[in-house]
């Protein structure tokens, strides 16, 4: 068995490697959202969907979200507009994003108590490594 100040001296040098290891991690982080603005941005100005490179490929992807801020105004837009709120509540997830795409292609505003999220997503793909 190893004596008790070589075990606390060896978990002390552990921590602070995770500590330096976690640091460098935030920086490369940062650097990494700053990389993926600038080139949303410049996939959005030209058009660019996908981009594949021989280490991996980056695509765009529409992302939205909806959810329901204001039960009680939203209950009483489905009544309005002949939806029936019984079966809204039977909806996933999916049928609440397909009810928010069709409102936001057609143009026409959220209902009342509907909040929504239109943005765009990157997802990377790396080439497996011989």
């Amino acid at each position: 068995m190893e004596p008790i100040n070589e075990v606390a001296d060896r978990a002390i040098d552990l921590d602070r490697r995770i500590k330096a290891i976690n640091e460098e991690a935030a920086v490369l982080k940062k650097q990494l959202n700053d990389a993926k603005e600038e080139l949303l941005t410049m996939m959005q100005e030209t058009g660019t969907k996908a981009i594949k490179l021989s280490h991996g490929s980056v695509s765009s992807s529409r992302v939205l979200n909806a959810s329901v801020q204001d039960e009680q105004a939203f209950m009483e837009w489905l009544k309005k507009n002949d939806v029936d709120p019984a079966s809204y509540r039977s909806w996933n997830r999916s049928a609440v994003r397909s009810f928010m795409i069709e409102h936001i292609d057609n143009g026409t505003p959220l209902p009342d108590g509907l909040k929504g999220f239109e943005g765009v997503s990157l997802r990377f793909a790396h080439a497996k490594e011989a």
